[in-house]
């Protein structure tokens, strides 16, 4: 069929009001959704602050401490301070993350240099909404995390993620990381790694993996060895004790 000119001008114009109502009508449902996410979300301005690095670190802290005002390992109150998971600065993350305030807990400055050094992780199951602590380094099991708490009494502990839930995709990441940093240092044997590098590969973990063995034995030797340290502990007190003014007490500090 032939199309007059006339009607062929009719048809392009058609054409481009219908180009054009689908661009306004875009541009409209765009700004409703990022209406409709500032609603929802309440650390977007911690994203829009993103491109100022010190706008961007004064949000995501103010944001995080907003939400709680505790460490949310221990519960304390004292030396609190917004971790990031991942380091903001790390090739891993987007622009987009490097702020996430789903990618920062609130925790007291021990659990933040343990965590960064890689002395702990956090075992992730994401059907029931729970981050466990794991101390891999026996070595700071002694150490006291905050008045009254050392590692020991902390191991097996839950993040609390009822306020704020860190994401598990990134504590995972770490996790693997972490895995890794302490085979190499032979901190662990490859049996613990095996163990739960499952966890730090999968968000969702399998029923009936190995490491809730793992965790249960690790707690129970850990006790174990805490009650020997004990006992050690006052039998030297005994000793010295019994050595009356004969003994030494200058070799006695810690």
């Amino acid at each position: 069929l032939k199309i007059n000119k006339m009607e062929k001008r009719r048809l392009e114009e058609m054409e481009n009001d219908m180009n054009e109502y689908k661009l306004k009508t875009q541009e409209r449902i765009e700004k409703l959704e990022s209406k409709l996410t500032r609603q929802l979300d309440p650390w977007a301005r911690v994203r829009e602050a993103s491109s100022d690095i010190r706008e961007a670190q004064e949000a995501f802290r103010a944001a995080l401490h907003e939400k709680t005002s505790a460490c949310q390992l221990t519960g304390s109150t004292e030396n609190l301070i917004t971790a990031h998971i991942i380091p903001k600065s790390s090739d891993l993350l987007t622009a987009s993350e490097r702020f996430d305030i789903h990618n920062g807990m609130l925790v007291c400055d021990a659990v933040e240099k343990a965590f960064y050094r890689r002395k702990i992780l956090f075992k992730c199951d994401s059907i029931k909404n729970k981050a466990t602590l794991i101390v891999l380094d026996d070595k700071i099991l002694s150490d006291e995390v905050c008045p009254g708490k050392t590692w020991l009494q902390l191991q097996g502990s839950e993040l609390d993620t009822s306020i704020h839930r860190p994401s598990f995709k990134f504590l995972n990441l770490h996790a693997e990381y972490a895995l890794k940093y302490c085979l190499d240092q032979k901190i662990i044997d490859e049996s613990v790694y095996n163990d739960l590098i499952v966890f730090a590969q999968f968000l969702s973990p399998p029923r009936g993996a190995p490491i809730s063995r793992w965790l249960f034995e690790s707690r129970k030797a850990t006790v174990q060895a805490a009650a020997q340290v004990g006992k050690t502990s006052q039998s030297s007190s005994a000793k010295f004790s019994s050595g009356g003014s004969g003994g030494s007490g200058g070799s006695g500090g810690s």
